[in-house]
This record gives structure tokens, sequence and C-alpha cells, in this order.
């Protein structure tokens, strides 16, 4: 069985990781996340996988 992410958008996003709307965007922008993985852009919003948003900023503060 295949796991389909649930796609959050950016303010549900920050609010359940517990940041800012910018800080998830300064995130993308330094390449803390990974495009398609934790996050998609389409049409300027960008739409975020919760789970692999939150495991790849833990992995990047070790």
């Amino acid at each position: 069985m295949t796991h389909t992410p649930h796609w959050s958008v950016q303010r549900q996003a920050a609010d359940c990781l517990g940041v800012s709307e910018r800080t998830l965007h300064r995130w993308r922008s330094a390449g803390l996340l990974n495009a398609r993985q934790s996050y998609e852009q389409q049409s300027g919003l960008a739409s975020y996988s919760l789970g692999a948003a939150f495991w790849e900023v833990r992995a990047s503060k070790s």
C-alpha cells in the first residue's frame, strides 16, 4: 500500500509546524524543503506535505 501525502495550504502548514508563513518561505528559498516532496507551487500558491516538511526541518536542525 502506498501512502498519499496530505497537502495543506501555507497558513495551515505554518500553524501545524508552529512557525510563520514567512519562515516557510525562507525555508523554501534556503533549500531546507525539497520541491515535490515537501511542497508544490502552482499559480504562485504553495501547498505543503506536513509530514515530509516536518521531517526535513527536523533533520536539518540535527
